[in-house]
């Protein structure tokens, strides 16, 4: 439910409720406990129309989002792993990470997640190889529309 809905059902205001929200998400987040975090999923989406990204990650064992950073370069993965050492994790213990082919979380993975090995994302593969099955698929007809010589 939007929050100003419910600030109009409550009567409280939307500052109110948001601030009750922080409190109650910052303290349910505090007792995150990582040390068996092993299986990792990154993916960005946009907050809004443009590129105003934020990243999730998800702990792919538990299947549930254990993090989520503005933006989607390298810094959002090195912030992540910053968030899994302060709740007893430890970035080395991660194992398999899945991800687009995005070069900056390539780089953040490698430089923060030493021992994991990367499987990119079924739907990324799939677009790559459809773009360069069209791609010959053109050049093909290109190539049999020429008159002979």
């Amino acid at each position: 439910m939007p929050v100003h809905t419910v600030s109009r059902i409550t009567g409280e205001s939307d500052y109110k409720i948001w601030a009750i929200l922080e409190r109650y998400v910052t303290l349910a987040l505090a007792g995150n406990d990582y040390r068996d975090l092993k299986g990792v999923g990154i993916d960005e989406t946009s907050r809004r129309k443009g590129h105003d990204y934020i990243t999730l990650f998800v702990d792919l064992l538990k299947k549930r989002t254990v993090f989520i950073a503005e933006g989607n370069d390298q810094k959002t993965v090195e912030a992540f792993a910053e968030d899994i050492k302060e709740h007893n994790g430890n970035p080395q213990a991660v194992t398999d990470v899945s991800c687009d082919m995005w070069p900056a979380f390539i780089k953040g993975i490698k430089d923060n997640f030493p021992n994991a090995e990367i499987t990119f994302g079924r739907f990324h593969i799939i677009k790559i190889i459809n773009t360069a099955v069209d791609t010959v698929r053109k050049q093909e007809v290109q190539t049999q529309s020429r008159p002979h010589d």
